[in-house]
């Protein structure tokens, strides 16, 4: 008896490690869709498994658009909406009705959020990628009843359903492949504080493409040519269908259906919202979504780009891709257009500081510091240097600010750098100045030293800060040292860089914050930032 129990023991460990084995080898080989973190497209599957159950709002599903376009944590911290994005790349009506079933089971769902342009695929959104993206939801999905009927529906083949459900085999020869962030990936779960979301800092402008159908013709207008695609044509072709806007398929009509029921039943509202979008979206679809849905009278249509609620869109800096999805600049206008409509329209509870939400508040502060890093680095020259001025202009009359010129200041002076230096209370008479060497300083709100002159400068002083503060400063324009210096109690501080050098020291803090310089000696001005850490 006892030599059956160790047999069966053995038999059940064995299985046990080969699962955890297993597991651990499936989730290294898997493609990780995307640079990680911020552009992976399989973050929000191990996020989502972090949620406490029961936490869950507001669910966003559909196509890219879902995702790129509106960010769960800006709602949360606005309104203290509790949101998260199940939406997928190139995402099924399909694959959104056994996505909405599976988050339901461990989530009282209030609203489902749908982006729409799914209804115009042809069933299945079928590409020429080896990994195809609309088959992520398919991989990712946890194992459970839901997956399974999804993956029996969407596949005609046996090895296909398979390999869904133990993607292991579908991406076994991707060995040669592996790298460091699919290790990473392992070793910290993805753990992000996106909620779903999935944010870009590129700047690919939309350039005038726009595609739209005719009784007889479908055709591409764009600012460098024109062309022209029969009916036919246009049916064999996948981008085509997809920009053509062809008749929703029956396939999508009754998962829709599915959807609809599905909601109705569960008390969810259902709305659709279409956010910006040149590519994928077209005044034909939103047409003849407007049609489609005469249907379903009871479900609000939120169309971003045609509708009544509009989002004021920069098409030259917003888009991620050529129009086709939003980068983090553009999507936080998108978000923020919705969530006003959402306030108006909606009644949800605000989460913020309740126990139940103590994760999303902490997820939330550390939001707003990666949100600084994804604005700061989408800023262009320009708009860091205005930055830096509202700054100056802020900190200043709790500050000491240093200024000291290294090279030159004045070969490329202009008004609005003019501006900003008188504005901050410096004399009016930096033109005309090239090579010179420049010192300026400011003692909480006033001007104390302020000189130009053509040979290498030098200042000490003090100021007064829970005790006296010495302070030494040099500046050398060109031909005369070509360097510059600052010291605060014998310890260097200054960024050195070619043209204008800023120190900040603030008395509320009692230290140096920043040490930056704004390089005036080419016609682009470009300004280099340090935060100051410690000793340079």
């Amino acid at each position: 008896m006892q030599s059956k129990l160790k047999i069966m023991a053995s038999i059940f460990l064995f299985w046990v490690l080969f699962a955890f084995f297993f597991a651990g080898i499936q989730r290294i080989i898997i493609p990780k869709f995307g640079a990680y973190p911020d552009e992976s497209e399989v973050k929000k599957y191990v996020d989502y498994k972090l949620l406490k159950p029961d936490s869950v709002d507001i669910l966003f599903v559909g196509a890219s658009n879902s995702y790129t376009n509106v960010y769960p944590m800006e709602l949360y911290g606005k309104y203290g909406y509790a949101s998260f994005s199940k939406g997928s790349a190139h995402q099924t009506v399909m694959q959104t009705y056994y996505m909405l079933k599976y988050v339901s089971k461990s989530h009282d769902l209030q609203v489902c959020i749908m982006d729409p342009v799914a209804l115009f695929y042809d069933n299945k959104y079928t590409g020429d990628d080896d990994a195809k993206y609309e088959e992520i939801v398919n991989y990712f999905m946890a194992l459970s009843v839901e997956k399974i009927q999804l993956v029996n529906a969407y596949y005609d083949t046996m090895p296909e359903k398979f390999m869904s459900i133990f993607p292991l085999f579908r991406f076994h020869d991707r060995w040669n492949e592996i790298n460091e962030n699919d290790f990473i990936f392992w070793s910290n779960n993805g753990k992000t504080v996106y909620y779903g979301a999935n944010y870009s800092t590129k700047v690919i402008p939309y350039l005038g493409f726009s595609m739209v159908q005719s009784e007889s013709n479908i055709y591409m207008e764009d600012e460098y040519e024109q062309r022209f695609y029969t009916e036919e044509q246009a049916q064999s072709d996948e981008r085509l269908k997809e920009w053509a806007g062809l008749p929703i398929s029956q396939q999508n009509r009754e998962y829709f259906d599915k959807i609809v029921t599905f909601c109705k039943d569960r008390g969810i509202q259902l709305i659709l919202v279409k956010t910006p979008d040149k590519v994928s979206w077209n005044r034909n679809k939103y047409e003849k979504l407007t049609e489609f849905m005469k249907e379903y009278e009871d479900i609000p249509v939120v169309d971003m780009q045609y509708g009544s609620l509009v989002s004021e869109i920069n098409w030259s800096t917003d888009t991620r891709d050529g129009g086709r999805h939003l980068n983090y600049r553009g999507g936080l206008k998108a978000t923020a257009t919705l969530g006003e409509w959402m306030s108006e329209n909606l009644n949800l509870e605000d989460h913020r500081g309740q126990e139940k939400y103590e994760s999303w508040d902490r997820d939330y502060a550390e939001y707003l510091i990666a949100k600084d890093r994804l604005l700061n680095a989408m800023m262009t020259d320009d708009e860091r240097i205005q930055s830096f001025f509202d700054k100056l202009n802020v900190a200043k009359d709790h500050s000491v600010i240093v200024v000291s010129v290294r090279n030159d200041m004045s070969t490329f002076w202009n008004d609005y750098m003019n501006g900003q230096m008188t504005k901050l209370g410096f004399a009016d008479d930096f033109y005309n100045r090239r090579q010179q060497s420049y010192i300026g300083v400011i003692d909480s709100g006033n001007v104390v030293f302020d000189v130009h002159d053509s040979g290498s400068m030098i200042y000490r002083g003090t100021f007064e800060n829970d005790g006296i503060q010495s302070l030494e400063i040099t500046s050398e324009g060109y031909g005369v040292g070509d360097s510059c210096s600052v010291k605060i109690d014998g310890v260097e501080y200054s960024h050195n860089g070619v043209g204008i050098n800023f120190i900040i020291y603030d008395k509320n803090l009692r230290k140096v914050t920043e040490s930056s310089s704004i390089d005036v000696t080419k016609s682009n001005f470009t300004i280099t930032e340090r935060k100051y850490t410690g000793e340079e």
